[in-house]
């Protein structure tokens, strides 16, 4: 994790900005604690050669040959010996663990494959015919993603390496420094309303905050971030 080997200009001006509005900063926006500090937005780059790092460079070409990638192969369910996963079954083959099973298939995948394993709720199951194996009526419920999206746009004068604009423009010199190793969304904020804030809101968002967000001092209700272009 760096910043790659780029002097953001528009990040620090995004930061400064945040304190001149009553905001703090901070080193580390995804520490899983702080809300409303404005902070760098840090990337999978190499610190020494600024190169974007992806999954394959960093868990899959260093594995060597001890790794088999099975492709257009579909996860159908877990398999389980009681509670005890022991496998999965795909739509080409069995296959059995040595020690343990990781389902890592994103938000939406990863979920369905537990509740056709015999996870989730179990009233659901029954229709099915899926045997249950953990009643858990969490599994899949709740899911959110970009409930709030909106923009602002702004002139702003800043260094040409500070935006993508010469990227859009297909500028062959712009891509020979590599500036697609980062996405140009370098400074953000994880916000969380004040208890008058709150209050202003009116009931309908004072409903979801008790659900969700009262309580839970470290959890943020939007972000708010720089897309530099």
């Amino acid at each position: 994790m760096s910043y790659g080997d780029s002097d953001y200009k528009l990040g620090d001006d995004y930061i400064e900005a945040a304190k001149r509005n009553g905001l703090g900063s901070t080193l580390d926006v995804n520490d899983f604690h702080t809300v409303n500090k404005a902070g760098r937005w840090p990337k999978w780059i190499n610190p020494e050669t600024s190169k974007r790092s992806d999954a394959a460079h960093g868990f899959v070409h260093p594995v060597g040959d001890n790794l088999r990638l099975l492709t257009q192969c579909k996860v159908a369910r877990i398999l389980f010996e009681e509670t005890r996963a022991v496998g999965v079954e795909t739509s080409k083959l069995r296959v059995h663990a040595r020690r343990f099973v990781i389902i890592s298939a994103g938000a939406l995948s990863t979920p369905q494959i537990l509740q056709r394993s015999g996870i989730g709720d179990a009233a659901n199951f029954n229709a099915l015919n899926i045997p249950a194996v953990a009643n858990l009526p969490g599994v899949g419920q709740n899911y959110q993603d970009h409930q709030l999206l909106g923009k602002a746009a702004y002139r702003v004068d800043a260094p040409l390496d500070d935006t993508v604009t010469a990227v859009f423009r297909g500028s062959t010199e712009a891509l020979a420094d590599r500036p697609l190793a980062r996405n140009y969304v370098d400074t953000g904020i994880k916000l969380r309303p004040t208890e008058e804030e709150v209050l202003q809101m009116g009931p309908a968002f004072q409903k979801v905050w008790k659900e969700f967000f009262l309580g839970k001092p470290d959890k943020p209700v939007m972000w708010i971030g720089m897309f530099s272009t």
